[in-house]
């Protein structure tokens, strides 16, 4: 049988297997480290919406106090 591989060609194409499959998974785990959960992003959307809507109701309360004195003015003459 010449076509066989014999056991020591076996053993070092399975260890070849094992450091390509251990050198994926490093890589893998490196990627990984950097990824946020969805909770996490999650959690800081509703933090960037909750800045969002609190700038929001500012501008509001600044129209709100805008309006009344520019109506005055006008009224007064000033």
């Amino acid at each position: 049988m010449p076509d066989s591989p014999t056991p020591w060609e076996l053993h070092r194409t399975m260890e070849a297997l094992r450091h390509t499959l251990e050198s994926g998974f490093n890589s893998l785990n490196a990627r990984l480290d950097r990824v946020v959960s969805s909770e996490l992003f999650a959690a800081y959307q509703q933090q960037v919406q909750k800045g969002f809507d609190d700038h929001e109701r500012g501008l509001a309360a600044i129209k709100a106090d805008v309006r009344p004195t520019r109506r005055n003015a006008m009224r007064t003459g000033d």
